[in-house]
């Protein structure tokens, strides 16, 4: 399948990686077999675990995870995408001046990148040059708290960033918070105010956040006690109140598992979540009246610690990144109850962990 086919889908997938090794991989999608070929490979960044794009589909951000010791070391990068091929070209990374960088996201206007910082338990904020380029750390947050589990939550761990009307909410695992910055002027420094916090459950520990897009509610992914908590939202004030948490796991499982990456289908009827250790994809329908959840599938990733995964624009595959048996596999969603069956695709990589589809 050739990179301009149109029933093509691009996408970019990061990986842990060594320095030096190819870590983030151009990648196709027939959008109608399911099938997935590599077109190609970059090593100019070690380990990007969290990818994302600019609106245009022409810019690539990634973080660097790495982790010194819980010191400074972890970079973000920046990459051209060319709109015909969708090939890459390295634009130059920036020390984010904390450890472990694992998410970011960009401000609306595109004119500054925000990062959580796992192990440094730091927000940073770099400006965005006129080529799309990152610039010098403008500046950076230190969160401050800990929660119930000594050895997870003995410090903050913030670990994921979501901009939704003017407010950047941060799920810190450490803490069992979501903390709240308020977006502030058009000047690089001072572009995040602290503004609230919302307690999630203790021993929770709050991994990913996503807001349905016509539903008044937020979902949080809780990768230590494997919950979903609902939040009724707010977008316009900022504000989150906790409705309800539920489990992500079959009733009477015992094994060891952790959760890591939550969406909803673009029908916004269903959401999903990944079980690590379960090694499955928890399937959700969404109360369209009360945004509460209600569990009705637990399928298996045919693979190994599932980090991330992603849906299909068009609603039709999902595909689950497992990290820990190297590859990418396609999961076909059924129309009826939003369902998971496997496609019979599959894609072999080294620990791959992020998956972000291009235009």
């Amino acid at each position: 399948m050739s990179l301009g086919q149109e029933k093509g889908i691009r996408m970019y997938i990061g990986t842990y990686s060594e320095e030096g090794e190819d870590s983030l991989f151009l990648v196709t999608m027939d959008s109608e077999t399911g099938e997935l070929q590599c077109q190609a490979a970059y090593a100019e960044v070690q380990s990007p675990s969290f990818v994302i794009r600019n609106e245009a589909g022409d810019r690539l951000y990634c973080v660097s995870e790495i982790d010194i010791e819980g010191r400074a070391g972890g970079g973000a990068a920046a990459y051209r995408i060319d709109p015909l091929t969708g090939e890459a070209s390295f634009l130059g990374r920036q020390d984010v001046q904390g450890a472990a960088p694992c998410h970011l996201a960009l401000v609306p206007g595109e004119r500054r990148l925000v990062v959580a910082n796992y192990s440094s338990g730091n927000v940073s904020v770099h400006g965005i040059g006129p080529g799309g380029e990152l610039l010098e750390l403008a500046e950076a947050h230190q969160h401050t708290g800990s929660s119930v589990h000594a050895d997870r939550q003995g410090e903050p761990h913030p670990h994921c960033i979501v901009i939704r009307e003017g407010f950047v909410y941060v799920p810190d695992l450490g803490k069992d918070r979501i903390v709240t910055y308020r977006l502030a002027g058009d000047a690089v420094e001072g572009i995040l105010v602290p503004y609230a916090e919302a307690a999630v459950h203790a021993g929770a520990g709050p991994r990913h956040l996503v807001f349905h897009e016509t539903l008044p509610y937020a979902y949080v992914a809780n990768e230590l006690d494997s919950t979903v908590t609902v939040f009724a939202a707010d977008p316009a004030e900022g504000k989150l109140t906790e409705r309800e948490a539920v489990s992500t796991l079959p009733e009477g499982y015992k094994g060891e598992s952790y959760v890591a990456d939550i969406h909803i289908h673009p029908n916004g009827r269903y959401l999903y979540v990944s079980n690590r250790g379960h090694d499955s994809i928890a399937v959700f329908e969404i109360n369209q009246e009360t945004g509460a959840l209600r569990a009705v599938q637990h399928q298996s990733t045919l693979g190994r610690f599932p980090r991330n995964f992603a849906v299909t624009p068009d609603g039709r595959f999902l595909l689950a990144a497992n990290q820990n048996s190297d590859s990418i596999t396609v999961l076909e969603i059924l129309e009826a109850g939003g369902n998971l069956s496997p496609a019979g695709r599959e894609l072999s990589l080294p620990k791959p962990v992020c998956i972000r589809f291009l235009p």
